[in-house]
C-alpha cells in the first residue's frame, strides 16, 4: 500500500494553513501585490501577477483586520510557476522565512481557529 503512505505523508517539519489574504511583497523597492494562499510559522505560498527569480529575498506586508499593525517578513523565494486562470496568467510561489515573529505566530494560530 505505498500510494496510501504516500497520500498521507506530511514532508513539512510544520504543516501549512489555508489563508487567503491579501497581501503585498517587495523585491529591489517595487511593490508587488499578491495574495497569501496558505501559511506556516516557517513560510508561506503566495499567488502573484509578478514571479520573483527563484532565490531572491523579498519582505513580505500583512495587513489582516485582526492585527492592530502591519506585519513585514523578510523572506527568500524557493521556487516559483506560472499557472493559467480565469484572471490571466498568475504566477504562485513558495517562501521561507528568515525568522518567526511572535505576531506570525499569533496569525497562524487565528487562522487554525
Amino acid at each position: 500500500m505505498a500510494i496510501q503512505n504516500r497520500v498521507t505523508q506530511d514532508r513539512r517539519k510544520i504543516s501549512r494553513v489555508p489563508a487567503r489574504l491579501a497581501c503585498r511583497f517587495s523585491l529591489n523597492g517595487e511593490n508587488h501585490d499578491a495574495t497569501l494562499l496558505d501559511l506556516s510559522f516557517n513560510g508561506a505560498f503566495l499567488s502573484s501577477k509578478f514571479l520573483p527569480p527563484n532565490g531572491s529575498s523579498i519582505c513580505l506586508n500583512l495587513q489582516t483586520p485582526s492585527m492592530k499593525k502591519s506585519l513585514d517578513l523578510d523572506a527568500t523565494v524557493l521556487r516559483g510557476s506560472s499557472v493559467n486562470s480565469d484572471h490571466g496568467t498568475l504566477s504562485r510561489f513558495a517562501i521561507r522565512f528568515h525568522s518567526s515573529s511572535l505576531d506570525l505566530m499569533k496569525l497562524v494560530q487565528q487562522l487554525i481557529s
